[in-house]
């Protein structure tokens, strides 16, 4: 027989076993609707899925048509391929294309799920269906069933309250305090600031609070975020609550301590009367009070001569601590109540002539200690010890 002859032969049997697998091969089964049930009320949430049963007959005949119809097709793994096409709508059933779903069949019915489309409303009627496909196209259609939807709305959560720059900071720093915060359903969060107990803000829609710390804020601080969509807590309470805690550190090192021949610093201690030495590190504020050091030393100059302690700052301005040292007989000295506040960068022992001395008696008197500059530092004076902080 011809070559050709036998390949239209073939061709003409391959098309009748194809027709005749496709009419044997089984249909899917009809989609059996579990959720939401026809003619029943449900609360929706952005969680809620339509849930079915759906899958095709796994019969060992169906097997066998089934690596029949993929060996055709050049596929021989014979897999049972299901897809789900769903429907919902309040009239026309549109296709929720992100409700598309592709099954790999293992069991004769398997249970099926997808979520429901964003754009259901509250209080709404709808209708939903499946449709079956299996890998030979056919399909089969399930029923339309109805149900009413009532949402259900919770509580917006915080996840986490978080700063920047971190703690510690010195005083003076601007911290930004970013709360974040999710809501379920998609309703607007609103947020209330507190420090250390005291409302910094009233209920604000930003999730950001600027806090602008001074040195009243030296220490341990408790910042607390409120959170609430005005549909669950009453009156002025809040859904959700977060607390933090900050540091805002009003601290100086000591750096060195810079002695001479005739001048000796011995001993330098902090509030608490803790001892300082080079390295350590001291409050120079404490809950917005001054928290003052005391300084000791020796010194091998008469009783009668004038040393200031004169302090100066990061912007080269210079600051009297009144009175005067006091220099016992013995040679020993005391300095007590000095105060190198923020910006204090040097504590010098300044001795001065008779003149100097004068000079800054009358800027005591005048209430002009404070804030001066280089050239009002009294000539032929000298500095004959020091402490450098940072």
């Amino acid at each position: 027989m011809h070559p050709k002859i036998i390949a239209i032969i073939g061709f003409f049997i391959l098309s009748i076993l194809c027709l005749l697998l496709y009419y044997i091969y089984p249909s899917p089964f009809v989609p059996e609707l579990i959720s939401p049930q026809n003619n029943s009320s449900m609360e929706i949430t952005p969680h809620t899925q339509l849930i079915w049963v759906g899958g095709t007959q796994n019969s060992i005949l169906s097997k066998i048509i089934s690596f029949l119809i993929s060996f055709i097709n050049q596929d021989p793994s014979g897999n049972i391929e299901m897809t789900y096409n769903v429907y919902v709508g309040q009239k026309n059933l549109p296709l929720i294309t992100e409700g598309n779903i592709d099954v790999f069949q293992e069991n004769e019915k398997q249970r099926i799920a997808c979520n429901l489309p964003n754009s259901v409303k509250d209080n709404s009627t709808y209708y939903w269906k499946v449709i079956s496909h299996n890998n030979l196209g056919k399909k089969t259609e399930g029923p339309i069933w109805m149900f009413n939807t009532t949402f259900l709305n919770l509580p917006p959560t915080i996840i986490n309250l978080t700063s920047e720059p971190d703690s510690p900071q010195a005083p003076g720093a601007i911290i930004t305090w970013t709360v974040n915060a999710s809501d379920p359903n998609d309703d607007p969060i609103y947020y209330k600031f507190s420090l250390n107990g005291n409302e910094k803000t009233r209920w604000i829609s930003s999730n950001k609070w600027n806090w602008k710390t001074s040195d009243l804020d030296s220490g341990k601080n408790s910042i607390s975020v409120l959170i609430r969509d005005g549909k669950h807590a009453d009156g002025n309470s809040s859904d959700d609550q977060k607390d933090e805690n900050f540091e805002i550190s009003a601290m100086h090192k000591i750096l060195e301590i810079q002695k001479s021949d005739k001048f000796n610093i011995t001993n330098i201690w902090d509030k608490n009367n803790k001892e300082l030495n080079e390295g350590d590190e001291f409050l120079y504020s404490q809950w917005g009070t001054v928290a003052p050091i005391t300084i000791r030393g020796t010194t091998q100059y008469s009783t009668d001569a004038k040393i200031w302690i004169v302090l100066t700052d990061s912007y080269k301005n210079y600051y009297l601590q009144n009175p005067a040292l006091f220099i016992n007989p013995t040679g020993s000295w005391r300095a007590t109540n000095i105060r190198p506040l923020r910006d204090i960068v040097l504590i010098s022992f300044v001795k001065v002539d008779e003149e100097g001395d004068q000079l800054f008696k009358e800027k005591v008197n005048k209430s002009e200690w404070g804030g001066f500059k280089a050239e009002d530092i009294p000539s032929n004076s000298e500095i004959v010890g020091s402490i450098e902080i940072l």
